[in-house]
């Protein structure tokens, strides 16, 4: 993955986590696991968290990650819908399982 599908991963799980208005320890503490995952270095993490607003369309985003990342994808934003196990069903994340399908 280059660095610009990084970015786009991480904004996309990024607004999974802050799209219930509160961004809590553990929702930081997953996103830096994710960031670190796909191999961000601590300048690109910066980057790549600057502007994150949740009225910017994620399906750009999805489609410029490519078919081969989508399954990691939909993966990594089921498991970052289920920090928060009282946030229920998600829009978001149906929206974004339904593009990466």
């Amino acid at each position: 993955m280059d660095e610009q599908k990084r970015a786009n991963f991480t904004k996309i799980i990024a607004q999974v986590l802050i799209s219930d208005g509160v961004f809590g320890d553990a929702e930081r503490l997953h996103l830096d696991a994710v960031m670190k995952e796909i191999g961000m270095d601590e300048a690109e993490q910066k980057s790549a968290l600057k502007g994150i607003d949740l009225d910017t369309p994620v399906e750009p985003w999805i489609e410029s990650l490519g078919k081969e990342h989508h399954a990691m994808l939909v993966t990594a934003v089921n498991k970052a819908h289920a920090i928060d196990p009282s946030s229920g069903p998600h829009p978001l994340v149906d929206r974004i399982i339904a593009a990466a399908s």
